[in-house]
């Protein structure tokens, strides 16, 4: 039995077990438990609502439950939506945003993480998990790229710009010169493509 004081009354009532969230909220300017004898606000009691939430599990689409549990919470949730540790789902966020961010999120029922991309911004990738990343590019001798694109103009990983001598840009990847020696002219000579 708990008692909660009220301006002009004072209200003794039972916490059933389903309302042990309850505990701590029932103040006089947040008091949303009803009892039968006693109305406020114009509402009913509700043996179920505590501060504006059910306390029934639902199952349908959207943020409803997928499964209900035994403790009357939701066990799973629908697909795009995250089980909360109140029992309640929740629809995973995404924000588009620039750099790493993403350009497009996938629908609510194709999302299994907060911000899950769909497509990503010039010079970034999507990862497998649904995340953008950028592409690298690393410099270095022989076939390394010599000098790299801006990110934002980047296509792909190690994209080159340009090439170490000995190489060319060949689809933005630097390859060997072939060389071959022109046969049957006099001095011979050495021909690179």
């Amino acid at each position: 039995m708990t008692s909660y004081h009220f301006p002009s009354r004072q209200i003794t009532t039972f916490l059933p077990k389903e309302l042990e969230c309850c505990k701590g909220i029932l103040e006089f300017h947040n008091f949303t438990l009803f009892q039968q004898t006693f109305h406020f606000h114009g509402k009913p009691w509700d043996p179920y609502e505590c501060q504006g939430q059910k306390m029934t599990c639902e199952v349908g689409p959207g943020d409803m439950c997928q499964k209900c549990g035994a403790d009357n919470r939701c066990s799973s949730c629908n697909a795009g939506y995250r089980l909360m540790a109140s029992g309640s789902c929740e629809s995973f966020p995404c924000q588009t945003g620039d750099d790493d961010g993403c350009s497009s999120c996938v629908r609510q029922r194709e999302r299994s993480r907060v911000n899950h991309c769909g497509s990503c911004n010039a010079g970034y990738q999507l990862s497998k998990r649904g995340s953008c990343e950028a592409f690298v590019c690393t410099t270095g001798n022989g076939d390394a790229c010599r000098s790299c694109p801006p990110l934002s103009k980047r296509k792909m990983d190690n994209e080159c710009s340009a090439c170490n001598p000995g190489f060319q840009l060949v689809g933005a990847k630097c390859v060997p010169f072939t060389c071959a020696v022109s046969i049957g002219a006099w001095p011979l000579k050495l021909v690179c493509f």
